[in-house]
């Protein structure tokens, strides 16, 4: 895998000395640019996991054509850190992002959004921060200087603030005492912020043996309400073995994961050529 790739690991897009703080670029020999650009943001329910666990993803996304920025964030610790700060550390990748695509020969006019479980709720989130007004007014951050124009998610977890959020630990940490109903809480609420119809087009995949499978099926149903272009792909397992929560992009050597990476890809590409896709991200 590694021939067919440039890389450039362990970037500070933030200059504190924090890895959390850090993203790898991986980008395609012997393809012309400029690229489109592909932002990952990692899964762990936002109280665990590191941009390691996406590197195979990511070298594999970037073999398709992309110059991939695999994306680490702070984890949530209920106190100095929720879920305002993670959407902030997405913020500032992406201006380091756009600061930086050329020097991978990348193109910050033609941006796709990919995240794993928790890492697709990130991914959407900053859609909404890029392209949209209500959430970087709640948060008080200003947009980076490029539009979104795809997102990918991959068993995202979407729901935050319901009971219907299995990880019921995570919703005691996301936001800090007293937030869980103020307005940061309604605008970073799928359900609640009426903004979802500046998102791009959204490419969603799930299985049978996914555990929060409803929660994809449930977000594509929002997506049709506010008339987003979104696509599902869901994978019946019963002829296939078990294919976990997130398995296309923690487990991307499955063939089913190869799979669900040639429909993302396609439907990208779907996003840059299809007129009535480019009109709906134009500044």
């Amino acid at each position: 895998m590694s021939e067919g790739l440039n890389r450039n690991e362990d970037c500070p897009y933030i200059e504190d000395g924090s890895n959390s703080h850090c993203l790898d670029v991986y980008w395609p020999r012997g393809i012309p640019g400029p690229l489109p650009v592909a932002i990952h943001f990692h899964g762990g329910a936002f109280i665990a996991g590191d941009r390691t666990k996406s590197r195979e993803y990511c070298q594999l996304l970037a073999l398709r054509g992309f110059a991939v920025f695999n994306v680490d964030f702070r984890i949530v610790d209920g106190r100095t850190v929720t879920l305002r700060e993670i959407v902030t550390d997405a913020t500032d990748a992406m201006y380091w992002i756009a600061a930086h695509c050329t020097d991978y020969g990348a193109d910050c006019r033609k941006v796709f959004l990919t995240g794993t479980s928790s890492g697709a709720n990130l991914a959407v989130w900053s859609a909404l921060i890029a392209n949209g007004t209500r959430l970087p007014a709640a948060l008080e951050l200003k947009p980076p200087p490029f539009r979104v124009i795809g997102i990918g998610c991959h068993s995202g977890i979407f729901q935050i603030r319901d009971g219907t959020l299995r990880m019921w630990a995570v919703r005691h940490l996301i936001f800090r005492p007293g937030e869980r109903q103020g307005p940061v809480a309604q605008a970073l609420d799928f359900w609640s912020n009426h903004d979802l119809n500046s998102l791009p087009p959204v490419f969603l995949d799930t299985s049978d043996d996914d555990f929060m499978q409803n929660m994809t099926d449930r977000f594509a149903e929002l997506l049709t309400v506010n008339r987003v272009p979104h696509r599902v792909m869901t994978f019946d397992t019963s002829s296939h073995g078990k294919l976990v929560h997130a398995f296309a992009a923690t487990h991307p050597e499955l063939p089913e994961s190869v799979r669900a990476m040639s429909a993302m890809v396609l439907y990208f590409r779907e996003a840059l050529s299809h007129p009535a896709f480019s009109a709906r991200t134009s500044s």
